[in-house]
């Protein structure tokens, strides 16, 4: 089992949830399911942060119209990427995942904002609290 980081939006209502840490199977069929929303076969992509955190989304996902999640921002706040579906984040350990490290989770979410698109502007949703995704 492996600690991850699981920052989830619901495909229905795409309502978007509070980050939680998870631990969850380290194979890539969990990943798999997990970025296509609990059914076979979501082909992963991944994505890096600064310090070996890796971002794992479902490498279709825009072309599929999954919901809006989160917004890879910068440093500075600029927006790199707007990141659509479940996403797992875990540690890099060479060439393989490792567990997240509960001090990741504030930079995560320094860089990982709720945001929503209209009309082609981005928008953070940080001043609504998220709920809890339901266990």
């Amino acid at each position: 089992m492996l600690l991850t980081y699981q920052l989830r939006v619901d495909i229905q209502t795409r309502l978007m949830y509070k980050g939680k840490l998870v631990y969850m199977e380290n194979t890539l069929e969990a990943f798999q399911r997990y970025v296509n929303f609990d059914c076979d076969s979501g082909h992963i992509e991944t994505t890096c942060l600064p310090g070996g955190i890796i971002l794992i989304v479902h490498s279709d996902g825009k072309l599929f119209n999954f919901p809006v999640n989160r917004a890879l921002v910068s440093e500075e706040g600029h927006i790199i990427d707007i990141l659509v579906g479940n996403i797992v984040a875990v540690r890099a350990e060479g060439e393989e995942f490792s567990d997240i490290l509960p001090e990741d989770v504030d930079f995560i979410e320094k860089h990982l904002k709720p945001a929503y698109v209209v009309n082609g502007t981005v928008g953070f949703l940080d001043i609504v609290p998220l709920p809890e995704y339901p266990s």
